[in-house]
């Protein structure tokens, strides 16, 4: 008979505590996504739950960490490129697997708000759509902070960032700083590195990185310092 400690007992108490449905779907979705990109190279749907997933794949050169995730939400629409690099092996699987957890459980927090009939306002999509626009390092990474601290984003990051904590076992602080890397930098490790040295985007960061700690902390009052 095997013997658990109580240390044991309590992290899976907590970890079954927060999972809710859209925390099993993206468990569902996620493993759909991956079967799919992995067995075939083309464009492909399929639906789950009344959710419907659009995947486009494309192979591209790069300079950003072999794999790049964009998604966005319409009604009961996931949207989803999946771009890998050429240099692409079966070692960066996994990363991408957890990387696609946080960006389905995050679309998925916006779909349940459509369904509400809950849609983003004027002001949202301004800023959204402002951040394709061409403008320099700061200006960028205010409308980037400005975009993830908005009150249509920051629930579905927060949501998105415990849900992978718990499925990876590790800190929010860990997933925050993932989430950071991908939504200030698109990946790119010398922009990153370049753009840290400037001390206004530095604290930019810094404000964005506090705000949702905090926010965590406001969602899940009851979790302890192995997530927070």
């Amino acid at each position: 008979m095997k013997i658990y400690k109580v240390s044991d007992l309590e992290r899976c108490l907590k970890v079954f505590a927060f999972r809710n449905k859209y925390d099993m779907m993206s468990n569902d979705i996620v493993s759909v996504i991956f079967d799919k990109i992995k067995t075939n190279p083309s464009n492909q749907i399929f639906s789950y739950d009344n959710i419907q997933v659009e995947i486009n794949k494309e192979f591209i050169n790069s300079t950003f960490e072999n794999f790049h995730i964009e998604a966005f939400s319409e009604n009961n629409v996931i949207h989803l490129i999946i771009s890998l690099n050429n240099d692409f092996s079966e070692k960066d699987y996994q990363r991408l697997n957890f990387v696609l957890y946080e960006v389905i459980r995050h679309e998925l927090e916006h779909v349940d708000k459509f369904t509400q009939g809950k849609f983003p306002n004027e002001e949202y999509v301004k800023l959204y759509n402002s951040l394709i626009e061409n403008q320099n390092a700061k200006e960028r990474a205010q409308k980037v902070s400005q975009y993830i601290l908005s009150d249509v984003e920051v629930d579905s990051y927060v949501k998105s960032i415990m849900y992978v904590a718990k499925k990876q076992n590790k800190s929010v602080l860990e997933v925050i700083e993932q989430v950071i890397k991908r939504a200030f930098f698109n990946n790119n490790s010398k922009l990153m590195e370049r753009e840290l040295k400037d001390d206004e985007i530095f604290g930019i960061i810094e404000s964005t990185r506090k705000i949702l700690r905090g926010k965590l902390k406001e969602y899940y009052p009851n979790f302890k310092e192995k997530w927070l």
